[in-house]
């Protein structure tokens, strides 16, 4: 008999369920992989507190999330807090409430282990081979990077240059200027010189996009580019042309929210935080001199799947 598994992402901005069956460590069905809107960060990230407001929505997902797990006699559930929930003076609290409310424990994990689940799901979806790649996944509150190849991890490290705090400290103009844009470069110059260090010890010309902007650009690409680029369901992994990244990357910086919002395959949620992941990902492909860029669907929630099925 297969063994199913329930795996809740906590994140920032949304609150991800993965259900999958899985009967030995290379055989895997994925059955609901869906997601709700959250902003745990909203309001209150910046001073290191979950707010009442975000709580509520996290608890409205949860609910949801809930009545899906019950409808495929889910019994286990494991479930992940990240960035919020690691920086917030409340996490642990907002974490009891989540197990007293709903009966499941939530693990607040270190950006250490986030960025192992991440490469463990990448390496579900993507083939990597002996040479060194670079995964990268924006979050709302903290981006991973991974450095890594087939026989493992060389190097990672949580950056706390999520999305959401980025808008909350800076509030960049709509559209954003281009003296904006220097000073978020400027911003993230200066807190990298970890990744700048690794990069010293495993070059690479290729980055790995996982998670929730990449997945926007990627539709956003579909529906731009549609005869190079689709969103099939199933397809786990999708190489992105620098060039047609860079085209996209101008349409954004240059239109206002209003315009993003009616872009077919933007996720609404990310209307104000695409623009700052994009000028993101533009200066980590031209300040690392990438020459590749390959879109994932996998990442911390599929590296839970991948982990327990080593394990069982």
């Amino acid at each position: 008999m297969p063994s199913r598994i329930a795996v809740i992402d906590i994140g920032t901005n949304t609150c991800n369920l993965l259900i999958a069956d899985y009967s030995d460590k290379n055989k895997f069905k994925i059955l609901v992989d869906n997601k709700h809107p959250v902003k745990l960060g909203e309001g209150g990230i910046q001073n290191g507190i979950i707010l009442d407001q975000a709580r509520a929505r996290a608890f409205d997902a949860l609910a949801k999330h809930m009545v899906t797990i019950k409808e495929f006699e889910t019994s286990r559930i494991l479930a992940f807090g990240t960035s919020a929930l690691r920086t917030a003076r409340n996490g642990n609290e907002f974490a009891r409430e989540i197990e007293s409310h709903f009966g499941f424990k939530v693990d607040i994990i270190s950006g250490e282990r986030e960025a192992e689940l991440i490469y463990k799901g990448i390496s579900l979806s993507v083939k990597l081979d002996s040479r060194p790649q670079l995964i990268l996944d924006i979050g709302g509150g903290s981006n991973e990077f991974i450095l890594c190849d087939n026989t493992g991890i060389h190097w990672k490290e949580s950056y706390p240059l999520g999305m959401a705090r980025i808008v909350e400290k800076f509030k960049p103009s709509d559209p954003v200027t281009r003296s904006e844009i220097e000073k978020l470069e400027d911003h993230f110059d200066r807190n990298l010189p970890g990744l700048y260090s690794a990069l010293t010890q495993h070059h690479t010309r290729t980055l790995i996009g996982a998670s929730g902007s990449f997945e926007t650009f990627a539709s956003l690409l579909g529906e731009l580019l549609p005869s190079k680029y689709s969103t099939k369901p199933g397809k786990t992994h999708q190489e992105i042309i620098i060039e047609d990244f860079l085209l996209l990357h101008d349409k954004l910086i240059n239109s206002t929210s209003a315009e993003r919002l009616n872009m077919k395959g933007m996720e609404p949620m990310r209307v104000d935080m695409i623009v700052p992941a994009s000028i993101f990902v533009t200066f980590i492909l031209k300040k690392c001199s990438l020459k590749k860029l390959v879109q994932s669907t996998y990442s911390l929630k599929e590296g839970v799947l991948h982990e327990q099925m080593q394990k069982d």
